[in-house]
């Protein structure tokens, strides 16, 4: 199921979710129970900060109009704090209105969703921005051979094209089927 790939993939990922509405902080957490991920959840902008400030969350679904602090002031607070500029923010919005996606643009987050919140796609958007998180990590330019053995005994070896955070890059004749960790 898709839930248990992504508690396979992600399983530290921590997502804070921030809205000032109670059912829909509730339905979101719904959606990613199964997930493996560590949820945290805030009821305004200003306690989506002082939690983004404290746990360093992977990514947020934070809320666009909030009374208060509004979901585009956190954004660009964030955006702007060079200690947390690189949370991944996908901003929630009730509307969808040409308007408040380009409040949202400028503020500059990640991506958007509309209200009322589509799991399937939710949690597509979420796998998608934490791949490009372990994407766009840096990267160590290293050059040595490697080989290796699967669990059915098929061997095979290539170079690897450089090191990560993330894993390890391979270039190699033929394709490699997903290996899984013993």
């Amino acid at each position: 199921s898709v839930e248990k790939r992504l508690a396979q993939d992600n399983a530290s990922a921590r997502l804070l979710l921030v809205d000032d509405a109670e059912l829909f902080l509730e339905l979101e957490r719904t959606f990613l129970q199964r997930t493996g991920y560590q949820i945290l959840t805030a009821r305004s902008g200003e306690e989506a900060l002082r939690v983004a400030r404290d746990v360093r969350p992977d990514l947020m679904l934070l809320d666009l109009n909030m009374p208060g602090m509004d979901g585009d002031e956190v954004c660009r607070e964030i955006k702007d704090d060079s200690g947390l500029k690189d949370i991944y923010i996908i901003m929630v919005t009730a509307r969808g209105r040409e308007e408040d996606r380009v409040r949202c643009i400028e503020a500059g987050c990640d991506g958007y969703l509309t209200k009322p919140i589509n799991r399937v796609e939710l949690l597509a958007r979420i796998r998608q921005a934490l791949n490009e998180r372990v994407r766009s990590l840096p990267r160590v330019p290293i050059a040595m051979d490697v080989r290796w053995r699967t669990g059915d005994g098929r061997e095979g070896s290539g170079h690897t094209l450089n090191l990560s955070a993330g894993g390890l890059f391979v270039i190699c004749e033929t394709p490699l089927a997903r290996l899984t960790p013993h």
